[in-house]
């Protein structure tokens, strides 16, 4: 049985690992994922959305050890004490980079900061998140986790 992708809508032969359109990694509980309906969306009715636990948790930095839980929106890290996730460092940009939470992904995107934001050692302007991937934001060091469905 075809999987359908969830982030790109391609179908891929049973078995497929990795989207060759997007990247997504298929997880077991893909093959149980319908397309949304013809026209519909990712919210449309009768779409299966999968349940998703997502976070961000600080492994160097001020506060190691605290995690900040991630639901579906837009979050904005930065050092302004008004930022979603608050990073109190001078090597933090007030407004550094935001994440955006989707049923079906995560995003970062660095908003022109001064030093720079990097998943995996490489600096982006955008990334999608996939689990386990490391965020450095100036001193900070963030490890995301996505367990879908545990």
């Amino acid at each position: 049985m075809p999987i359908t992708c969830p982030s790109c809508k391609t179908t891929h032969p049973d078995g497929t690992a990795v989207c060759t359109t997007c990247g997504y990694v298929f997880s077991e509980d893909t093959a149980k994922l319908e397309a949304p309906p013809a026209g519909g969306g990712e919210g449309a009715p009768g779409a299966l959305v999968p349940e998703a636990i997502r976070s961000l948790l600080v492994v160097a930095g001020h506060d190691i050890g605290k995690e900040f839980s991630l639901e579906e929106g837009t979050y904005v890290i930065g050092r302004d004490p008004e930022a979603d996730i608050f990073l109190n460092d001078i090597t933090v940009t007030r407004r550094h980079a935001t994440l955006t939470v989707t049923p079906f992904r995560v995003d970062i995107t660095d908003l022109g900061s001064l030093n720079g934001t990097y998943v995996n050692g490489t600096a982006i302007e955008s990334a999608q998140l996939r689990d386990g991937d490391e965020i450095q934001i100036g001193k900070f060091k963030l490890i995301f986790s996505d367990r879908r469905g545990e």
